[in-house]
C-alpha cells in the first residue's frame, strides 16, 4: 500500500482518481461474494481517495460500508473512527450517538466497547488506561486508533488544540500501510491555513 499511496500521489488527480477506480473495480471483482475481504477492500480504498485528496469519494465510501448489514465489530470501529476523525478534521464533530450500539453490544470485543466508552465519555481517560492495561495482547486497535479516538474526546470536550496534537501523534504512530491519519492532519491543516 505505501508503495500504491506514492503511485497514486504523483500523478495528477483526475488521473490518480481513474487509476483507482480502475483498481478498485478490478480487486472488487476478483473478491466478489467474500464480504469481509470486500469490505477490507472498501475500508482501503477510502484511505487510498483520502490520500489523493478526494476526500469526499473517501466519506462516501466509508459510509456506504458503515451501513453494510453484514459488519463485524472490529471493521464497525474503523470505519467510525475514519468517519469521525473526517468529519473533526473537516471542523465538525459526529454525533456521538453513533458509538452508542458498540458501548453495549455483547457480542463486541471488550476493546471495542471500551473505545465507544472513552469517544462518548462515558468511560474517564484514568480508567481506560486502566482497562487497556488488563486487556490481552495483541490488541485490536493500533495505538493510532486510540489516538484518533482521544483527539474525537478531547474535540468533544472543547479542548480544540490536545485535539490537533492527538491528530499529530496517531500521524506519527501510523503504521505506513495504515497512513489514514497523516492524511486526516494534512485535511485538517489544509483547512486551518
Amino acid at each position: 500500500r505505501p508503495q500504491a499511496v506514492d503511485i497514486l500521489r504523483s500523478l495528477p488527480q483526475n488521473q490518480a482518481s481513474q487509476a483507482l477506480a480502475d483498481l478498485r473495480a478490478a480487486v472488487r471483482q476478483s473478491i466478489q461474494g467474500r464480504t469481509a475481504e470486500e469490505q477490507q477492500w472498501q475500508l482501503e480504498c477510502g484511505d487510498l481517495y483520502l490520500a489523493i485528496g478526494r476526500t469526499e469519494k473517501a466519506a462516501e465510501l466509508w459510509n456506504e460500508l458503515a451501513m453494510a448489514e453484514k459488519l463485524d465489530p472490529e471493521m464497525a470501529v474503523r470505519v467510525t473512527l475514519r468517519l469521525c476523525g473526517w468529519n473533526l478534521a473537516q471542523g465538525q464533530l459526529l454525533p456521538l450517538e453513533i458509538w452508542t450500539p458498540a458501548t453495549i453490544a455483547e457480542d463486541y470485543p471488550e476493546e471495542v466497547r471500551l473505545m465507544a466508552r472513552f469517544v462518548t465519555g462515558s468511560l474517564a481517560p484514568q480508567e481506560l488506561d486502566d482497562a487497556l492495561q488488563r486487556l490481552p495482547n495483541p490488541r485490536i486497535l493500533t495505538e493510532a486508533e486510540w489516538d484518533v479516538a482521544r483527539a474525537l474526546r478531547a474535540r468533544a470536550e472543547g479542548r480544540d488544540a490536545d485535539s490537533v496534537q492527538l491528530l499529530w501523534s496517531a500521524a506519527d504512530r501510523a503504521a505506513a500501510d495504515r497512513a489514514w491519519p497523516h492524511f486526516l492532519l494534512d485535511l485538517l491543516r489544509t483547512r486551518t491555513q
